[in-house]
């Protein structure tokens, strides 16, 4: 693939970062990927081609971007979680994630009910956790 091919990427991450939405490269392809590549030029074409679909799907252009800021900090719980195995069938374990954001979540809500005021707190929890679960391992 030629640095040409990536254009439409940048294109959109240009999007997201004027929503004031920094995005990690890396981390998004890692969990589109399910922690399996980490670089574009590590995507085949059809990968690619997937991610840019998903990436539109996920980040519509005519969003709201505290909506879309919110879905971030969700995304980004639910691939700590998984990077900690709460994973079935290859895929986040989302009935055990909404569990624990119920029973343990801060403010004892359902994960999709947290506002974008109150994600932060919750992202912050989790990524404690996450660094008990490393130090653990």
């Amino acid at each position: 693939m030629s640095n040409s091919r990536f254009s439409a990427f940048f294109k959109i991450q240009e999007r997201l970062n004027s929503n004031g939405l920094e995005i990690d490269r890396s981390e998004l392809i890692s969990e589109f990927t399910h922690n399996k590549k980490s670089s574009l030029t590590d995507l085949t074409p059809w990968e690619y081609s997937e991610l840019l679909n998903w990436l539109n799907r996920t980040f519509p252009s005519e969003q709201d971007p505290k909506k879309v800021q919110s879905n971030l900090m969700r995304r980004k719980i639910i691939s700590l979680f998984r990077k900690m195995e709460w994973q079935q069938d290859g895929k986040a374990d989302m009935e055990r994630i909404y569990a624990w954001t119920l029973k343990y979540g801060y403010l004892n809500k359902s994960l999709n009910q947290y506002t974008y005021e109150e994600l932060p707190q919750l992202v912050t929890q989790v990524e404690t956790i996450y660094k008990k679960y490393l130090l653990e391992r």
